[in-house]
């Protein structure tokens, strides 16, 4: 009997121009789903031309950067991929209505993206048959 191609990594896309919260975005990721990949970006523009080149399964996004804000880049990932589980990262509360009318499943504010993220991401990976549900 043939043997099947091995599963590929779950995708993780992050997309936040300060590299400090970046970086905390991609530890988070890392630390809970060690087996992702974990896709680093600096701007919505770079995210998107990254999820064109390999589809990811996890969208994390900030709501203000260069080239392509938070709220279009939900936009048209939603238009490629409308099941797709977006959390939008923000440091202001305030944008959470606009990031939930853009179609973020999900909003933070930097200040809980320790607490709440892990949890957000193990219920998505597990949603999607990469982990036990």
């Amino acid at each position: 009997m043939p043997s099947l191609p091995p599963a590929r990594p779950w995708r993780i896309i992050v997309a936040d121009d300060h590299e400090w919260i970046r970086q905390i975005l991609v530890d988070v990721a890392r630390q809970t789903l060690p087996a992702a990949e974990v896709v680093v970006t600096e701007d919505g523009l770079q995210a998107l031309h990254a999820h064109e080149r390999q589809r990811c399964d996890f969208l994390v996004t900030n709501h203000n950067m260069p080239n392509l804000n938070g709220m279009d880049l939900i936009r048209c990932m939603r238009e490629q991929t409308p099941a797709l589980p977006i959390l939008m990262v923000s440091v202001k509360p305030a944008a959470e209505a606009d990031a939930m009318a853009a179609g973020a499943n999900w909003f933070l504010t930097k200040t809980q993206i320790m607490e709440h993220m892990p949890g957000l991401l193990l219920a998505a990976a597990a949603k999607g048959g990469h982990l036990p549900a």
